[in-house]
C-alpha cells in the first residue's frame, strides 16, 4: 500500500512538472489568444496555432512552435520591420473614428469597426487584410505614426468604476475593473485612449457592525492598459486622493485613501451604541475618481500631430488593399 502511495505521489509530481513546463512553452500563444479572443483557447498547441494564424493571416505559417509564436507576438504586439503592431492599429483606428476604444476581444472590436464603417463584417477575409482595408478608408494617407514616450510617475488619470463595491458582497481577491474617462496624452503622444480598461483587486473587506461601525472595502489598483495593450502601473497617490475627494464631494458615500489604495467606508452614524448598526460601504458603478501612474514608464503611443479625426456618417465603399494576396499588412510606418 505504501509503495502504491509513493508511486501515486511521484506520478502527481511528474504530471505537475509537465503542466508547469507547458506554461512558458505556450506563454506567447496564450498572450496573443487572450487579446484576440478574450481568453486562452483549449486544444492541442498546433491546432491552436493553425486556428489563430488562419484568422489573422488566412493561412497556417511554417516553422517550429517557438518560431510561429514569435511571429504572432511580433505581429500583434511588437511590430516587425516596416510594420506597426496589430494592437496599435486597431486602437488607433477606434480612437480616430470614435475618440475612444471598445472593450472586449480584439476580434470583436474589428467586427464593430467594420459594421460601423462598412455596414457589415468581413469575416471571410483575414484580419491582416481587414485592418489594411480600414486603414485606407479612415486614414487619408494610409499612415499613422507610433513613437516611444516616457510617462512620469505621478501622472494623473481619471477613471470610472465598472465594478460596484459593497462591503456586504465583496470579498478579498475580487477583481475590480475601471475605465479611463479621459485620454491619457503626454507630450503629444496618445498613451491610453478614453475607454481603456484598468484592473484592481479587493484586498480587505469589513462588514458594518454594532456601535455604529461602518463597513469598509480596500482596493489596490494594479494597472491600466495602454494603446498597445501594455500595462501601465497605477495607484491611489496623494494627488489622486485630493482630486478624488473634490470629484466625490457631496456624494452619499465617503471615499478615503488607505495605505494600499482606495478605501471605501459607509456613512458614520450620528449615534453609536450597542443597538445602532453601522452602514455598509457602497460605491456604485459609474463613480469617477483619479489614480496616478505609480512609476516612470517607457511605452509607445500614437503621435497626434497630423492625425485627422474621422466620424463616418454612412458606410464607405471598400478598397482593395495592395499586398501579396495572403493577408500580409502593407501599411508602412510614417517617416
Amino acid at each position: 500500500m505504501r509503495k502504491l502511495w509513493i508511486s501515486f505521489l511521484v506520478s502527481l509530481l511528474l504530471f505537475s512538472g509537465i503542466l508547469s513546463a507547458q506554461e512558458p512553452f505556450v506563454g506567447d500563444l496564450v498572450r496573443v489568444e487572450s487579446l484576440v479572443y478574450g481568453e486562452p483557447q483549449k486544444g492541442a498547441v498546433i491546432e491552436r496555432l493553425d486556428r489563430i494564424e488562419n484568422l489573422l493571416f488566412g493561412r497556417s505559417l511554417p516553422g517550429t512552435v517557438a518560431e510561429r509564436q514569435k511571429r504572432l507576438v511580433d505581429f500583434v504586439f511588437g511590430g516587425a520591420g516596416e510594420e506597426y503592431p496589430l494592437a496599435f492599429k486597431v486602437a488607433s483606428l477606434e480612437w480616430i473614428v470614435l475618440q475612444e476604444v471598445f472593450p472586449g476581444p480584439l476580434a470583436n472590436r474589428i467586427d464593430k469597426l467594420e459594421e460601423m464603417i462598412l455596414g457589415s463584417k468581413r469575416t471571410d477575409k483575414p484580419v491582416a487584410w481587414r485592418i489594411e482595408n480600414l486603414m485606407k478608408l479612415c486614414v487619408p494617407t494610409g499612415e499613422i505614426k507610433m513613437s516611444e514616450v516616457d510617462v512620469p510617475r505621478g501622472q494623473l488619470v481619471k477613471v470610472a468604476l465598472l465594478t460596484p463595491l459593497d462591503s456586504r458582497n465583496n470579498k478579498t481577491g475580487d477583481q475590480v475593473r475601471v475605465r479611463l474617462v479621459d485620454d491619457l496624452i503626454f507630450n503629444g503622444i496618445l498613451v491610453a485612449p478614453r475607454g481603456s480598461m484598468g484592473v484592481g483587486e479587493v484586498v480587505n473587506v469589513e462588514r458594518a457592525g454594532a456601535f455604529g461601525k461602518s463597513g469598509k472595502v480596500d482596493v489596490k489598483f494594479k494597472y491600466i492598459e495602454s494603446l498597445l495593450a501594455e500595462e501601465i502601473p497605477i495607484y491611489m497617490g496623494e494627488r489622486a486622493a485630493e482630486e478624488s475627494k473634490k470629484e466625490m464631494e457631496g456624494r452619499a458615500w465617503a471615499v478615503v485613501t488607505s495605505f494600499v489604495g482606495l478605501g471605501v467606508f459607509g456613512p458614520v452614524g450620528l449615534v453609536a451604541g450597542a443597538f445602532v448598526h453601522g452602514e455598509e460601504a457602497k460605491i456604485p458603478a459609474g463613480a469617477k475618481f483619479y489614480l496616478e501612474v505609480s512609476e516612470d514608464v517607457k511605452t509607445r503611443g500614437l503621435v497626434l500631430e497630423g492625425v485627422a479625426i474621422r466620424k463616418p456618417s454612412e458606410p464607405k465603399k471598400e478598397v482593395e488593399p495592395k499586398g501579396d494576396g495572403e493577408g500580409e499588412i502593407k501599411v508602412k510606418k510614417a517617416e
